[in-house]
């Protein structure tokens, strides 16, 4: 890990565990590390799309399930940011406004696995991005889950989210029955409901509207 990605991490970290005030130096600090790094050298377009997005989450003072994801994907793909992403995932992820950056890097690697991925010739390297990219792919799944357990948090109806969306049940089982032996291709019969419980929480607020406890 470069020098830069324990930093990125360290940072992170911090940020997760301290109190308002303090978040706004670390914020600043993490975002004069990104940039000083974008100044000095080609920069994981993923990365900074990441951090763009937790820069937006910090000017409008936004602390959600949206937020948290961010903070993770950031700390986790700040280890692992020598990966780079084929250009057309990239527009995907980095080019619809309406569409969260983090929402949507973690939906497309579900949906296609090591194929977002640039995995450039064959040999040594290639190999090692292979091995890099399964590793943290493996952590996906856990992000998954409790990403819409963040979510249901902030819904007023318990189990409302699963109620909207019952096959959140199908892929919890299917994630807990392989646990281990977990790989991001194995989520392929269930890529439609994947994509439909992604489109449904990407207007969070309709969500929260129909998740609402009625007026007595």
């Amino acid at each position: 890990m470069s020098n830069l990605q324990k930093q990125l991490s360290a940072l992170i970290d911090f940020y997760r565990n301290t109190e308002d005030i303090m978040k706004l130096l670390i914020t600043i600090s993490f975002l004069i590390l990104i940039f000083s790094a974008f100044a000095q050298k080609k920069v994981n377009p993923i990365l900074k799309c990441l951090a763009l997005e937790e820069e937006h989450f910090h000017k409008t003072k936004t602390q959600n399930a949206r937020s948290r994801l961010n903070l993770e994907l950031l700390n986790e793909f700040a280890q692992a940011s020598e990966l780079e992403l084929k250009d057309e995932f990239i527009k995907q992820i980095c080019s619809n406004p309406s569409i969260s950056p983090s929402e949507r890097f973690l939906e497309l690697q579900l949906l296609n696995g090591i194929n977002v991925y640039d995995l450039g010739v064959a040999g040594k390297d290639h190999s090692m991005r292979v091995a890099l990219i399964s590793e943290f792919q493996k952590q996906l799944p856990q992000l998954l889950i409790k990403y819409l357990g963040s979510i249901q948090s902030e819904l007023e109806i318990p189990n409302c989210l699963e109620r909207e969306f019952p096959e959140i049940k199908k892929i919890n089982e299917r994630i807990k029955y392989l646990e281990e032996d977990f790989a991001v291709e194995t989520l392929k019969p269930l890529h439609p409901e994947i994509k439909k419980i992604f489109a449904g929480i990407r207007d969070l607020k309709s969500l929260k509207a129909k998740c609402k406890k009625p007026k007595i």
